[in-house]
């Protein structure tokens, strides 16, 4: 990813506007390629460290994230996404929380778990 770190780089430093969606596109190719999970998270994060409220990148993440679902990193992803990114994340968490992840890893027992408790915790109803 070094090619592509020292592109982005570039972008940043002449603070091109479109520097978070080049990063939102590099994570959107890697995410399919094998041996890169770490490269495409690193670039989801870079994606929201120079545009923290565009709903795609959380979508993206989100989708990402719920390939292996685990309800607590979940949670805990929408409780920092900004509060006018949540209405674009809520249609895929209810989705599992009914048991419909998309690729069907998540225990359908464990989707229920991801009902009031979760979604009433102190730490998403205060951070946005």
């Amino acid at each position: 990813m070094l090619v592509e770190t020292s592109k982005l780089n570039q972008l940043a430093k002449a603070n091109d506007p479109t520097v978070g969606e080049a990063c939102l596109l590099l994570a959107q190719t890697l995410r399919y390629q094998a041996g890169h999970r770490d490269d495409t998270l690193a670039a989801y994060v870079e994606a929201l460290y120079y545009r923290r409220t565009n709903p795609d990148v959380w979508c993206d993440l989100l989708d990402y994230a719920s390939s292996a679902p685990y309800i607590p990193m979940l949670a805990d992803l929408f409780a920092i996404s900004p509060l006018s990114v949540r209405p674009a994340l809520l249609p895929l968490l209810v989705s599992i929380s009914d048991g419909r992840d998309r690729m069907g890893n998540l225990d359908p027992a464990k989707g229920h778990g991801f009902g009031r408790r979760s979604w009433n915790s102190p730490r998403i109803n205060t951070i946005g």
